[in-house]
């Protein structure tokens, strides 16, 4: 916690630490802007939760009010856009008590104008793909299309259908003895993008569907462990050679009661 606390208090310092500017990187991409998004609103959501401070609660608001003033959210490159889709669902379901209706309102509108209604009506690869762009971009617009349903219930209910009906398809990745196919980079990303949707599938409708019950899935979690040493990790496929932190592994370890992970 006192972890958390420290790297919210750093970003609560906007000249060294500004609201996140629409910026493309060499794949003409913002996806390291999402994803910095998405850990601000999470360590200042965490804060906000934690001690009841206003502050990181405001630092939050100004951020988010700052990606939902950019023209779009990157759909020629969907990851970008579903992590960012992510990003503000996070904010909003964390934040909600302090927000005010007008902010609510600008999120909501947002999140479907530049990432769910592209998903829906735009062809898009990941919605047949079979590696981690499925999990990711799946799981972030299907997380927003349940953080924000009553806007368009219809059109949330046909793309949360979908992400139930593909989703598995990219588990042949790690079925059926949780082996990640694409390396232990990428089992982080798709770890997490899974674990993600089925807790808040859980808690939305009360169940996954039966989507932790394929096989590989309940194994997954123990993948980073065996491929981890003292040093460093057992590295294939094109991952760099980190070690696998996920805080997935924390939700792993209580739902399948397995201290080790944690």
């Amino acid at each position: 916690m006192k972890y958390v606390l420290s790297n919210a208090e750093a970003l609560l310092d906007t000249s060294a630490y500004p609201p996140m500017e629409y910026v493309l990187d060499e794949e003409d991409s913002i996806l390291p802007i999402s994803r910095e998004v998405i850990s601000r609103m999470i360590i200042l959501g965490y804060a906000w939760q934690i001690t009841g401070e206003e502050k990181y609660a405001e630092r939050a608001k100004a951020e988010i009010e700052k990606v939902c003033s950019y023209d779009d959210w990157c759909n020629s490159h969907f990851l970008a856009t579903a992590e960012m889709a992510l990003a503000v669902s996070v904010a909003y379901d964390w934040l909600y008590d302090y927000l005010d209706e007008s902010t609510k309102s600008l999120m909501e509108e947002k999140v479907w104008e530049y990432a769910i209604y592209s998903a829906l009506n735009d062809n898009h690869w990941f919605t047949w793909s079979k590696n981690n762009w499925n999990s990711i971009c799946y799981s972030g617009i299907g997380i927003a299309c349940m953080t924000f349903y009553d806007y368009d219930t219809d059109s949330a209910s046909e793309f949360l259908s979908m992400c139930y009906e593909n989703m598995p398809i990219a588990f042949e990745n790690f079925t059926p003895d949780g082996v990640y196919a694409e390396g232990p980079g990428y089992s982080q990303s798709g770890m997490n993008s899974i674990v993600y949707f089925i807790a808040t599938s859980q808690h939305f409708f009360s169940t996954d569907f039966g989507m932790s019950e394929v096989n590989g899935f309940k194994e997954l979690g123990k993948f980073p462990v065996y491929i981890t040493t003292p040093t460093s990790v057992f590295n294939f496929g094109d991952n760099k050679a980190r070690m696998c932190f996920t805080p997935s592994l924390h939700w792993y370890a209580t739902e399948y009661e397995s201290p080790l992970l944690a």
